[in-house]
């Protein structure tokens, strides 16, 4: 019987060391939810590009859904949207889904806005416009080190 790596012979044949096993990780999947389309797109496209799986929201209500389908990783929500705010869902998410970390994306710089987030369990808060190192620092805080450094990292 032929010898080679990864290959056994018969009786008596000497086995192949083999490393290590490594887990294999999934890749995390974050959900992003904002009524913007246009930057929903543009934010989503970004972190595939890190190596994570994206499921787009366009409302809180559609967000509270989808998490409760399939459980992210993390959470990157709109502050202000029609409908159920950001804050309302991050309170939803956070009893409905303890732990899972939300980072904040909003137009809104207001520092009692993000101390009221924060105060709700937010784990960032990035204002636009924002670079997207900020946003991939934050998911790498959020869920791991797992994320693809960036052109300019």
């Amino acid at each position: 019987m032929t010898e080679g790596p990864g290959v056994t012979g018969g009786a008596g044949a000497s086995r192949t060391r083999r490393g290590p096993r490594r887990a294999i990780r999934a890749a995390p999947h974050v959900l992003i939810v904002d009524d913007n389309r246009a930057l929903r797109e543009v934010l989503a496209g970004f972190v595939r590009s890190l190596g994570c799986e994206v499921t787009e929201a366009d409302s809180g209500t559609t967000a509270v859904t989808l998490a409760s389908r399939r459980r992210p990783d993390a959470v990157c929500l709109d502050l202000w949207m029609d409908g159920m705010s950001g804050l309302d869902v991050l309170d939803r998410l956070r009893r409905d889904h303890p732990g899972m970390p939300v980072i904040i994306i909003t137009a809104d710089p207001l520092s009692d806005t993000m101390q009221e987030a924060q105060a709700r369990g937010a784990v960032a808060y990035l204002a636009k416009p924002f670079n997207l190192e900020q946003l991939r620092s934050a998911l790498v805080s959020a869920v791991g080190s797992w994320a693809r450094p960036t052109r300019d990292s």
